[in-house]
């Protein structure tokens, strides 16, 4: 499995999720379930680039004096490549389609692959974000 198909599979896990959320509850709203799976992407992603932050901060001992920067580009970057992936001409729903097609065991075998990664990026951020604090006093 390639990076952008494993990429495609943690928005199809996330679609699915939500899918079956709404059809339990009968939601409609402004939201469309693909646009609720891009935006549960954000969080994971988000984590991982700030973890990369801090570790490059820490190793080549950078620090970053603008507030708003930081948070700014990679949200900015995330967005493009959502958009160039998913959004543009609804490539999306060939995804879907494409991994609707896979048995049962496959997809529940990814989907305890998508979990198992979001909980390392987790973990991940909060280790990296706690190396940061105490290298700068806070305990």
């Amino acid at each position: 499995m390639t990076i952008k198909q494993l990429y495609c599979y943690y928005f199809y896990t996330l679609y699915k999720a939500w899918l079956s959320v709404d059809n339990a509850f009968g939601a409609t709203g402004p939201f469309k379930t693909s646009n609720k799976a891009l935006i549960c992407m954000f969080p994971a992603e988000l984590w991982l680039l700030f973890s990369i932050g801090i570790y490059c901060g820490r190793i080549f001992n950078i620090h970053l004096h603008i507030p708003f920067l930081p948070i700014l580009a990679p949200a900015i970057i995330l967005y493009i490549i959502k958009w160039f992936v998913f959004d543009r001409e609804n490539k999306w729903k060939g995804y879907v389609n494409e991994f609707d097609k896979w048995p049962k065991g496959k997809n529940r075998a990814g989907g305890w692959v998508v979990v198992t990664i979001i909980m390392f990026v987790l973990l991940n951020f909060i280790f990296a974000v706690n190396i940061n604090l105490q290298s700068n006093g806070i305990k």
